[in-house]
């Protein structure tokens, strides 16, 4: 209560970006099936990713199709389509 009080009183500009925020599944690749390149980019191609975002996250999030999340400086879409 007394936070709330104090940051009332000062002039506070509150800004929104995207966070770092990253959950991924990780196979090994050294066993079969994964050590195929194709089973993993079908494993890939059938993860409803947007999905996982609305039921998981609650629309929090966005998808991630790359290591680095899209606003941080080194993102690039690597599998997207």
């Amino acid at each position: 209560m007394l936070q709330e009080e104090e940051n009332r009183e000062q002039d506070l500009t509150v800004i929104e970006g995207p966070g770092a925020y990253i959950r991924y599944i990780c196979f090994n690749v050294t066993t079969d099936p994964y050590t195929d390149v194709r089973v993993r980019e079908a494993v890939a191609a059938a993860i409803d990713r947007s999905k996982i975002c609305d039921v998981v996250f609650m629309g929090t999030h966005g998808p991630l199709y790359s290591m680095v999340p899209m606003g941080m400086w080194s993102h690039i879409d690597a599998f997207k389509d």
